[in-house]
């Protein structure tokens, strides 16, 4: 053979090795990109939970909700493909983030019927310190994805191994997929496409938030929420201007004789089931409960929240904001700020981690200059076991006394209790007060959850039994956070068919409702001239504490006095998008309480965010 044909030769194998090369490449990439599509339609299955599956016809009539839930599994892997330039350790790290978003979401789902946002990325550890009080075994339909998932990834690994891609490929699929990020942002933060042009609610509940989000996809409907991490200021925003608004109030000081002492318990999970029309359970645990509503001052309660979120209740109820602001990060004005201004001190106690929440921080910003914890009080008092309410609050009461005793000033306590606390055990249950026929699991965890519940009245009991002997003037303030917890997919208040229809008042009430307390010493009584007792109007949380002020007489800062004229307009103003007014459900709003909202969002929006109240030693 010459040296020519030598040659010639060789460069056709060169070339023949080459487009081995370019096939082998486009093979991976197809590889990558069929696997990543399939687990992409494999975390739709996932991400609806408990839900039944019959809800994935969903995706089956409105294909692009499928389309819009796997493009952002697509563009992650190559995304990685393009720096790894190799199909499974790129397939591997983004289905691995994908999933674990989406066993999250999963878990908040099963847990408490609430989806995963990203704002609830930034409670990340609180949620790691409840993993282990619920039973984490998955479902066989999250079996079934996890085995996809390995699946795929041995997919890759056979057919689909070694070095896949060039350096000209990878430059343009980064190109490509950093081209692509910016007009894919603006798609799936645009309200009015997921609002309103990709929404198939033929197998979900549209007056369900979480039914809402599950009807758009896991994928789709998180990545929409991720503008909820930067907040904007509210469309028209004026600083000056909401300012101005305020000012016009007059802020007056408490009157010597007005200057009570306020106690308030916010409730973990407290309900009274006697009104969700439940039958075969003896309420006659809630008897003692109900004699003390008939010498308070009682109401319904709606919160932005079901079944967990805590802290949601709590900070919108110290604040008087409708709206849950997570990102705390320095004072912020609330109703404790400015009862300090007034000469009161403003401490409270909660039997659980200051971490949580990171509450050791945000209650100081709120106002809070005294907060009692489990890790730092609570756990030695009970030698590491539960603080019930037993135990809680004698102690907020003892604390509240010397507290008055010591500084000479009025007090107000904000507490937040711990003993209700959801999981309950589904397996075996000491008192019995179902008489219906149910399931063993529906009956053990209803059972559970009253046997604490009883607790907590007996606790409340022997509370009201000794501030009646107090010469101190104390009004309190007693309320649930939330509904309880109860089976996975609410699977007990299935059982007894309680009415979570949200279009009308009862199910929104059964759904986010708790009741609220307001109740007087005989000393507060006889100083206030109020006797505290009668129906009050059924309230969002953002108004509880303007309800108290007004049984005593205290106008409040110029905000709250603002938000009394706002909540003559809507008097139950929620996150959730449903408004109560005359005992009617709305979602849409008339032109002259739609502007009665955007003044408020404003107006609440400086309030969060240009700090107005000091302390005044």
């Amino acid at each position: 053979m010459t040296l020519k044909h030598w040659l010639f030769w060789k460069e056709k194998d060169l070339l023949w090795s080459q487009k081995k090369l370019k096939c082998y490449a486009a093979w991976r990439l197809l590889a990558l990109l069929a696997v990543s599509v399939c687990w992409g339609l494999a975390l739709l299955v996932a991400s609806q939970g408990s839900y039944p599956l019959e809800n994935l016809k969903t995706f089956v009539e409105t294909p692009l909700l499928a389309v819009m839930n796997v493009i952002p599994v697509v563009f992650l892997s190559l995304l990685f493909y393009a720096a790894f330039a190799r199909a499974l350790p790129a397939f591997a790290l983004s289905g691995g983030i994908w999933l674990g978003f989406t066993l999250t979401n999963y878990y908040l789902l099963r847990f408490r019927d609430d989806p995963l946002m990203a704002l609830d990325l930034l409670d990340f550890f609180t949620a790691m310190h409840f993993k282990n009080q619920y039973d984490l075994m998955p479902e066989n339909r999250l079996w079934a994805v996890l085995g996809c998932f390995v699946l795929a990834l041995l997919f890759l690994g056979i057919f689909a191994r070694g070095k896949g891609a060039g350096k000209g490929m990878r430059i343009t699929l980064l190109a490509i997929v950093l081209l692509s990020a910016y007009p894919l942002g603006l798609l799936y933060t645009n309200d009015e496409v997921y609002e309103k042009k990709l929404a198939n609610f033929n197998h979900f509940s549209e007056w369900s938030d979480t039914q809402q989000y599950l009807a758009r996809g896991f994928v789709y409907s998180f990545l929409h929420s991720v503008p909820d991490l930067l907040p904007s200021a509210p469309e028209g925003y004026d600083a000056e201007q909401e300012g101005e608004i305020l000012k016009s109030f007059t802020e007056t000081d408490i009157p010597a004789s007005k200057k009570v002492n306020f106690l308030s318990i916010q409730l973990e999970a407290f309900a009274d089931f006697s009104t969700l029309g439940m039958d075969g359970v003896d309420f006659s645990l809630y008897d003692d409960y109900h004699a003390l509503e008939q010498e308070s001052y009682t109401g319904d309660l709606i919160t932005n929240i079901f079944a967990g979120g805590t802290v949601d209740t709590e900070r919108c109820i110290l604040t008087g904001s409708a709206e849950l602001e997570k990102n705390y990060r320095s004072d912020t004005n609330s109703y404790a700020w400015w009862l300090r201004q007034q000469g009161y001190t403003a401490h409270g106690s909660h039997p659980c981690f200051n971490s949580f929440y990171n509450r050791l921080n945000i209650n100081r910003y709120l106002g809070l200059e005294d907060y009692r914890y489990y890790d730092d009080y609570f756990m030695e008092l009970v030698d590491g076991g539960l603080t019930t309410d037993d135990i809680l609050f004698p102690e907020i009461l003892k604390w509240m006394r010397e507290s008055i005793k010591e500084t000479g000033k009025p007090c107000f306590s904000y507490n937040v209790s711990y003993q209700n606390h959801g999981p309950y055990d589904a397996t075996t249950s000491g008192k019995n007060y179902v008489t219906g026929n149910v399931s063993d699991e529906s009956r053990h965890i209803i059972n559970n959850y009253l046997a604490n519940v009883e607790d907590t009245i007996g606790a409340i009991t022997a509370l009201t039994e000794e501030l009646r002997t107090w010469d101190e003037p104390v009004v309190l303030l007693l309320f649930g956070d939330h509904m309880p917890w109860l089976g996975y997919a609410n699977s007990v208040y299935q059982e007894f068919s309680v009415d979570f229809d949200l279009a009308s008042e009862q199910g929104l009430k059964n759904y986010y409702g708790t009741r609220y307390l307001i109740w007087a010493n005989d000393a507060a009584k006889a100083q206030l001239g109020e006797d505290f007792v009668g129906e009050g109007p059924t309230l969002s949380s953002n108004f509880l504490l303007n309800e108290v002020f007004a049984l005593c007489g205290i106008q409040g800062p110029a905000f709250m006095q603002y938000a009394d004229q706002i909540r003559q307009t809507l008097p139950v103003l929620t996150s959730t998008g449903y408004y109560l007014k005359d005992g009617k459900v709305k979602s849409e709003l008339t032109e002259t309480e739609e502007t009665a909202l955007a003044e408020y969002t404003r107006v609440a929006y400086y309030w969060r965010n240009e700090f107005l109240y000091g302390e005044n030693e």
